[in-house]
């Protein structure tokens, strides 16, 4: 079972057009996190949207983010997901508040949500956040090996059945 603190997500967020201009301004965010929080992260931090009077001053308001990094561990990890460059932060954001809400609700929705997720053509956070919600409803068995089948003794058995 995973914990709230292992379906976290954890993302490197930069200003796109200060990157173009050679400056590299932004953070690490970890999510879920607030939208207010998140606005803030993204003001403060990653340096999109300033005050009318310094976009006045400035001549530039920069309104694009780009994923430079992530930590590929906790939710990202077991959903075997892999942020684009130019994912939806907020769409990264309910992933990660739906996997710590339907786990407490249903523990170890991971594994199905997986298996799941595996058979789509294509995975998006959105879509992802979709399966976590209706976890409940995707068939799942859990399997057990035969008596006798351990994994100290799997590498035996792969040259019997060779």
């Amino acid at each position: 079972m995973e914990t709230e603190d292992d379906l976290g997500i954890r993302v490197w967020v930069g200003n796109l057009g200060k990157y173009v201009e050679g400056e590299l301004k932004g953070g690490w965010a970890s999510l879920p996190m607030p939208q207010r929080e998140l606005n803030r992260f993204l003001r403060d931090t990653v340096g999109l949207w300033p005050e009318a009077a310094e976009a006045r001053a400035t001549g530039r308001v920069y309104e694009e983010y780009a994923i430079h990094d992530y930590e590929y561990d906790g939710l990202l990890e077991a959903l075997d997901y892999r942020p684009d460059e130019y994912e939806n932060l907020d769409d990264l954001n309910l992933l990660a508040r739906a996997a710590q809400v339907f786990e407490r609700e249903s523990p170890g929705m991971i594994e199905r949500v997986r298996m799941a997720a595996d058979t789509l053509v294509q995975s998006t956070p959105l879509s992802l956040a979709n399966l976590i919600a209706q976890c409940d409803d995707i068939d799942w068995c859990e399997y057990d090996p035969p008596a006798g089948i351990d994994p100290a003794n799997i590498d035996d058995l792969d040259e019997l059945y060779a």
